[in-house]
């Protein structure tokens, strides 16, 4: 009786024995079929040569390894399981692994590349700033038409105030950071560093041949400069190429202009009535004797209404840019050339500015031997209205007969008014179109 009850002791320890061993067997074997070794090669999308330091993680744990000096990486994932690969500079890229190799592609992350902003000599991520230093981008500078770098940014950095002196075209904006720091003349003005060469006045560089600009607003950040940026510091950034295909863009916009609120004036009975009170109540004059009446040499007055003004004023005046980029590079040798075309009609009369710019920015790189060759080269032409030409506009009266601005004769109908004569001499003369 004792031995078959061993009997049935011995079989049932055995099996259990067998159920053990094969269960641990079974889950060996699941764990690893759960967890074989991705392996594969990360390269650039834009320049096809394999990329270092890109950090593999598992989605949602812990586990990650990074590429090697050739790219390449390995880490035990399961089917299924989701890959994360980032970079800084780079767009993260997700995959789910389904075989044993998996080569990735990665292509520059143009958002992340926006956070990057120019300090001093180097670079520092924008969220990493305080408000020292303000960051406009190239396609924040093209949304205003205009030839003048400094009036794009008007409105667009706190602390930076962008006034412009009038709106005769080709007048650059004057730029002044954290108020009047000198009293002398372009005391207060800032430094300008265009890639690394200073500039004491506006470099008169075009918006379409910039790719960044950063303002250094106090004494630490600008420090680097010494004294000559006491009155800030403008960094200018132009446009570089990059190693790829070659790429061709044109930016062209044409407009026109009008001067929606212009300078009321009198009209011809206001004027009458106002040269009537100048002269009543005038205790020289023995009113209404001695009263100049302006109709007694102008006896045809009441029949014009003459709004002198309005001849001065070009009606739908054009503005056109014309900006062509060629960009591109292979094997560590980059280029960029643009140039610009520019031409602008002013509101009033013999007003004009043209402009034609060429920037060819050239750069090698090997291993850690950097050359970058730069050349600039604008040429512009600017004809301002006649010097005091609205003030004499504001002197004509109304009841004076216009005349054709384009003719080279003009002829007046008051003799014995040699005063108004002179005048509407001067005026007439101001006005004879001029070319370049």
């Amino acid at each position: 009786m004792t031995d078959k009850n061993n009997f049935k002791l011995n079989v049932c320890y055995s099996f259990f024995k067998h159920v053990v061993l094969m269960s641990i067997l079974l889950l060996s074997l699941k764990v690893s079929s759960q967890s074989p070794a991705v392996k594969g090669t990360v390269l650039s999308e834009e320049s096809g040569q394999p990329i270092p330091g890109v950090t593999v993680i598992i989605k949602g744990t812990s586990t990650g390894t990074t590429t090697d000096f050739n790219g390449l990486y390995t880490i035990d994932a399961a089917l299924e399981t989701i890959l994360v690969f980032s970079y800084v500079g780079l767009e993260e890229v997700e995959l789910t692994v389904t075989k044993p190799i998996h080569n990735i592609l990665m292509k520059e992350n143009l958002t992340g590349l926006d956070e990057i902003v120019v300090v001093g000599y180097g670079t520092a991520k924008k969220r990493e700033l305080t408000g020292a230093i303000s960051s406009v981008k190239s396609k924040d500078l093209n949304k205003t038409v205009t030839s003048d770098f400094a009036t794009a940014i008007q409105g667009r950095m706190a602390g930076v105030s962008v006034r412009q002196g009038n709106a005769a075209p080709g007048e650059n904006a004057n730029i002044t950071i954290r108020g009047i720091t000198s009293f002398q003349d372009g005391g207060s003005g800032p430094l300008y560093v265009v890639d690394g060469v200073t500039y004491i006045e506006n470099p008169n560089i075009t918006p379409q041949e910039i790719e960044s600009i950063e303002v250094l607003k106090d004494g630490a950040s600008a420090a680097i400069y010494g004294s000559r940026a006491s009155g800030g510091v403008i960094l200018i950034t132009t446009k570089k190429g990059k190693e790829g295909q070659m790429k061709v863009s044109l930016d062209s916009y044409y407009g026109v202009q009008n001067i929606t609120s212009g300078l009321p004036l009198a009209n011809t009975l206001e004027a009458l009535y106002i040269n009537d009170l100048q002269y009543r109540y005038d205790e020289d004059f023995n009113y209404p004797d001695n009263y100049p009446n302006p109709l007694d040499q102008n006896p045809d007055g009441l029949e014009y209404n003459t709004d002198w003004m309005n001849l001065l004023q070009v009606d739908l005046a054009p503005i056109e840019n014309h900006s062509l980029n060629v960009s591109g590079g292979k094997n560590g040798l980059t280029y960029s050339v643009i140039g610009t075309f520019f031409n602008q009609t002013g509101a009033l009369i013999n007003s004009e500015y043209k402009k034609q710019s060429l920037r060819s920015n050239t750069g090698f790189k090997k291993g850690k031997f950097t050359v970058q060759a730069n050349l600039s080269t604008n040429f512009s032409e600017q004809k301002r209205e006649p010097y005091g030409i609205i003030y004499d506009a504001i002197r004509l009266q109304p009841y004076r007969p216009p005349f054709d601005i384009t003719s080279d004769v003009f002829q007046t109908n008051f003799d014995n008014d040699d005063q108004n004569t002179l005048r509407i001499s001067n005026f007439a003369g101001k006005t004879q179109a001029r070319k370049f």
